[in-house]
């Protein structure tokens, strides 16, 4: 009988560029086809895919890519990465397929992407189910990947959020099946390996972002990273409560806001959004504006506002932005947020974050005790711990070692 291969492209030894080949003979399925970060270091960079010479070869049948969910080191290189891979369908969760879909159509790419309808999916030989698990953005999924040599966990970015936004948490009944039924092989999320304890939920947030938003003057600026449906649709919960009409600035906002209002994991009643235009007819204390740009990105929405060089607003004294996300990991762009922040406070603009408020940000990434959780759920003959530096990685192996996993049944892989 053939073997059943596991080829990482990314996202092993680092936190972004999510690529995952499983392989059983010449029949092929990816998970995941994300883009990595340029760091300050990176000049000329904009971004980083993943080497997929391997899948170019001939003699394979590659049957699709699977998307676990729509954060942008799990997508982001599909506009590079398609055209190069003809006929490939992707599939996946309907929020990382409608966002997948605004992706590749700004660069002209026809549309390949088919929204998993139900919990299973068949490949060639791989029979797929779809875990619903809970992250930092609605609609994430685990993949339970089932071959005539094996049977895969594939469990990517997570944490055990039992009060989500959209009030559907993660499907721990089916996690414990697929564990009793038998697994072969984990892969896991290990970014929050360093915390102790249990990751916070992202409702966690609601009230600290109320709060500020209640006690704001001026103008109520909103940025966080744009796949932040659910934070969004909480701080626009708490602007209607307070009297706000909302305008949407960005590029990568507009896109994902509409991508979840289509697929029904955002709602906003009518008449609460606003164009752009109409920011400057309005009182300033009947206005918020969510904004692109959270990384401090040079030319990035946020980061003309700061410097006033934006044509649809202005800020002034007495407006405050709310910053609802740290630097993405590995990235280095704490500089960047810094000089972000620099510039907002030298202009007089109120600004508050995690560093001033311990409730304006939580990690999608589960903790130690999320992550012994799933691995108890799971209980694999061997687990790969995946979406971390090597220092992650190695600390995963110490913790499995204390919850009684043998040294030897936890490896650590090199990329390619």
């Amino acid at each position: 009988m053939s073997q059943l291969k596991l080829i990482p492209l990314g996202g092993v030894g680092g936190v972004t560029k999510n690529m995952y080949v499983y392989e059983f003979g010449d029949d092929q399925v990816v998970v995941d086809c994300g883009m990595g970060f340029p760091t300050s270091s990176d000049l000329g960079v904009d971004s980083v895919i993943p080497d997929i010479s391997y899948l170019e070869k001939p003699g394979k049948h590659l049957h699709g890519i699977i998307l676990t969910h729509p954060h942008m080191d799990h997508i982001g290189g599909l506009p590079y990465i398609l055209p190069r891979l003809k006929d490939v369908e992707v599939f996946g969760g309907k929020l990382a397929i409608a966002m997948a879909e605004v992706r590749v159509r700004e660069f002209g790419i026809p549309n390949r992407m088919t929204p998993v309808e139900g919990n299973t999916l068949d490949l060639g030989p791989f029979h797929i189910e779809f875990i619903h698990s809970t992250h930092s953005v609605p609609n994430c999924f685990h993949l339970l990947i089932k071959t005539p040599a094996g049977t895969v966990y594939h469990g990517a970015d997570f944490k055990f959020d039992l009060t989500p936004v959209d009030n559907l948490p993660p499907d721990m009944a089916s996690m414990a099946i697929a564990g009793r039924n038998g697994v072969d092989l984990m892969l896991t999320d290990c970014l929050g390996i360093e915390k102790e304890g249990f990751c916070p939920s992202e409702r966690s947030l609601k009230k600290a972002i109320d709060n500020e938003i209640r006690d704001t003057q001026g103008k109520l600026i909103f940025t966080g990273m744009s796949s932040s449906i659910s934070r969004f649709q909480m701080a626009i919960e708490s602007c209607i409560k307070h009297h706000r009409r909302v305008a949407i600035i960005g590029r990568s906002v507009e896109q994902n806001l509409e991508a979840a209002i289509k697929t029904g994991f955002i709602k906003i009643p009518a008449g609460v959004l606003i164009k752009p235009q109409q920011i400057a007819t309005l009182p300033a204390n009947q206005v918020a504006i969510i904004v692109s740009g959270s990384q401090g990105q040079s030319g990035s929405a946020m980061h003309r506002l700061a410097n006033n060089e934006h044509r649809l607003a202005r800020l002034k004294k007495g407006d405050k932005v709310i910053i609802s996300s740290n630097a993405i990991p590995g990235t280095g762009n704490d500089a960047d947020i810094f000089d972000l922040m620099d510039t907002l406070y030298k202009n007089g603009i109120d600004v508050t974050y995690s560093g001033t408020s311990e409730h304006l940000h939580v990690s999608g990434h589960g903790y130690r005790g999320d992550i012994a959780l799933l691995a108890q759920l799971i209980r694999p003959k061997y687990i790969i711990p995946i979406g971390g530096d090597i220092r992650h990685m190695m600390l995963y192996k110490k913790l499995a070692i204390d919850i009684n996993f043998d040294q030897e049944k936890v490896m650590i892989l090199p990329e390619g």
